[in-house]
């Protein structure tokens, strides 16, 4: 994906609502890291940096679909409006199969799978998932458990988030899951380096 492809999609899902623009880029950040690390530690990541980015940026586009009612909502969503939001990897798949963007549509039909196989929309496991949507799925977490949603502000326990991610970590990546790990902690390091010169700043 161009860099005039990327930033129109910014400025669509920004129109939509500022924090999935944010979330989408933070994600593609976090994915091209991670394949980075990957590629520097000798692994086969799949994929290059370039295609984690455009990856985790499409990730969430299904969204788009999704009422502002529900996406946006400041607290707890109920059933019939979970599954209204669990439809985004279904819109979003239908919408990157029929662009030039089809190289990503596992990845955003599979992105909320996990490692122990009861994620969704098909409970698949992690074997059966390609190592970009693996790739693309950690960096959604993290992106997730950082950032404030409408419902809850970021988590700021580091080692909460760790422990949050572990199986998922392990499930996905096996014997790289280390490689991974220590990616995440770098991430989490610099973002919170990063977020306090921002504080001190407006301060």
């Amino acid at each position: 994906m161009d860099k005039k492809l990327q930033t129109i999609f910014c400025n669509v899902m920004y129109a939509k609502s500022p924090t999935l623009r944010d979330h989408s880029i933070q994600t593609a950040e976090i994915s091209k890291l991670l394949v980075r690390r990957l590629r520097d530690n000798g692994v086969d990541a799949g994929c290059s940096p370039k295609e984690a980015y455009s990856a985790g940026l499409v990730h969430d586009i299904g969204k788009l679909y999704v009422p502002e009612s529900v996406l946006n909502k400041p607290g707890d969503l109920t059933e019939r409006e979970m599954e209204t939001m669990r439809l985004h990897t279904s819109w979003g798949r239908g919408f990157v199969e029929n662009t030039g963007l089809k190289r990503y549509a596992e990845v955003v039909a599979h992105h909320h799978e996990n490692a122990g196989g009861t994620g969704y929309p098909q409970g698949l496991r992690a074997g059966v998932l390609e190592p970009l949507t693996r790739v693309v799925r950690v960096a959604d977490t993290l992106s997730a458990l950082l950032e404030d949603r409408p419902y809850r502000r970021g988590i700021v326990d580091d080692d909460f988030i760790l422990a949050r991610m572990e199986e998922d970590l392990e499930g996905l990546f096996n014997g790289s899951s280390g490689v991974i790990r220590r990616a995440v902690l770098d991430y989490l390091t610099a973002f919170r380096k990063q977020k306090s010169i921002k504080e001190d700043t407006r301060a």
